[in-house]
């Protein structure tokens, strides 16, 4: 695909605006490591989630290089941005850009629901841990140069059962969301005793 000077206008931006972005994020993540006001759920959320799109950053901006040296040996830009032969760049950036919604997600619910504040914050760990375990095994499986559905078999492990641990995390957090609570019956109102007319003579 041959660029427009709108497309290069905003790629320049894009550029410019990049570094900020970065330097933003690392502060956020800084923070909230020292010191950070909320709940357990929700700071394990946060940490891991920024960690993630941190990574992804960097792995953004392989992909840039790449389609940068591409554009120039062609002067195209190329329609796909792999890693090696067949790794998908687009999907890792994906991962680690939208890990931290599906925490938030279940950050948010451990703190309305039923679990004790220990036990959410457990059960966060527990689903940020499979998190990683895929994001961890899709990125090695895009820069091994491998297709998504071809990884190796320790990744394809990997991706499996931190896949079942993120869901198992998810179904108890769902579970003790549930608004279908027992509700006791409320207590029988005494009736106002009506009253009594005066008796003439």
């Amino acid at each position: 695909m041959t660029p427009t000077d709108t497309d290069s206008a905003i790629w320049s931006v894009i550029g410019t605006l990049i570094l900020p972005l970065i330097l933003g994020l690392v502060w956020l993540f800084v923070a909230a490591l020292v010191r950070f006001d909320g709940a357990g759920p929700s700071r394990v959320a946060t940490l891991v989630g920024l960690g993630a799109v941190l990574v992804a950053g960097y792995i953004g901006m392989d992909m840039a290089a790449i389609g940068e040296t591409a554009f120039d040996d062609t002067g195209r830009v190329p329609g796909e941005v792999l890693f090696g032969a067949a790794g998908s760049a687009k999907l890792a950036h994906a991962a680690g850009l939208h890990g931290i919604q599906l925490l938030a997600v279940l950050a948010i619910l451990c703190e309305a629901g039923r679990l004790s504040p220990r036990r959410a914050r457990w059960v966060l760990a527990v689903a940020a841990l499979g998190y990683a375990a895929v994001f961890w095994a899709v990125t090695a499986t895009a820069y091994a140069g491998r297709a998504p559905y071809d990884p190796t078999a320790p990744y394809a492990i990997l991706l499996v059962a931190g896949a079942l641990t993120t869901g198992a995390a998810a179904a108890v957090v769902l579970a003790q969301a549930s608004p279908a609570r027992r509700v006791s019956p409320p207590a029988p109102v005494a009736e106002k005793p009506s009253p009594v007319g005066r008796t003439g003579t």
